[in-house]
C-alpha cells in the first residue's frame, strides 16, 4: 500500500500534467489568434472584441430625436468627410468622445453602431465595423464585403463584384482560406 506522501506526490504529478496539457492548448490557440490578427491586419481589417461592440442579440433602442443620437451621427459624418476614407467604429467612437458626445449603455460602441445603423442616419456600414457616407459610393477599390460560406451577392449567385484592383491574388486567396480555418468558418 502506498504511503500518504506517495499518494500526494502522485496527485501532484497528475495535476501538473493536466496543467501542462491545458497550457499547450492555450499556446496553440494564442498562435492561431496571432496568425488571424496578422492576416486581418494585412488586408486592412481590424479584430474588435465582441465585448467592445456588443453582439447581434443585444438590442439597443435608438431615440431618433435624442441629442446624443443626432450629435453622434453628425460627428461620425464629419469625421468620415475629414478623413476622406471609410472609418472603423473605434475611430468614430473616439471622434465622438473627443467631441464630447456621451454615449450611454454598457457598451457605448454598440450604442454608436446602433445609432449609425438607424434608417435616418447619414452614415452606413459598408463592411462589419467599417462606416462610410450613406449617399456616397465608397472610394475606388474599397471592397465593401467579404464573401463567406453561404453568402449571396446582390445578383443572388453568390458572386460579389469587386473592382479589378482588388481581385484576390493566389496569396490573398490562400490567406483567406487560412483565416477561415483559424476562425472555424
Amino acid at each position: 500500500m502506498a504511503s500518504p506522501v506517495d499518494l500526494i506526490r502522485a496527485q501532484r504529478a497528475q495535476i501538473l500534467d493536466e496543467a501542462r496539457r491545458k497550457a499547450a492548448a492555450l499556446d496553440l490557440e494564442a498562435r492561431d489568434l496571432e496568425k488571424a490578427i496578422a492576416l486581418l491586419d494585412k488586408y486592412g481589417y481590424v479584430a474588435i472584441p465582441k465585448s467592445e461592440v456588443g453582439s447581434s442579440d443585444e438590442y439597443v433602442e435608438v431615440n431618433a430625436s435624442g441629442a446624443a443620437y443626432k450629435a453622434a451621427i453628425s460627428v461620425a459624418e464629419r469625421a468620415i468627410r475629414d478623413a476622406g476614407r471609410p472609418l472603423e467604429l473605434r475611430e468614430l467612437y473616439e471622434s465622438c468622445v473627443n467631441a464630447g458626445v456621451t454615449l450611454s449603455g454598457k457598451r457605448p460602441q454598440g450604442t454608436l453602431s446602433a445609432f449609425l445603423s438607424h434608417p435616418s442616419s447619414t452614415v452606413r456600414s459598408i463592411r462589419r465595423g467599417i462606416y462610410w457616407l450613406k449617399d456616397v459610393d465608397p472610394p475606388e477599390g474599397f471592397v465593401t464585403s467579404i464573401p463567406t460560406e453561404g453568402s449571396r451577392g446582390a445578383d443572388g449567385t453568390g458572386e460579389i463584384a469587386i473592382s479589378a484592383e482588388s481581385e484576390a491574388s493566389e496569396q490573398e486567396r490562400a490567406d483567406e482560406e487560412e483565416l477561415k480555418r483559424l476562425m472555424g468558418i
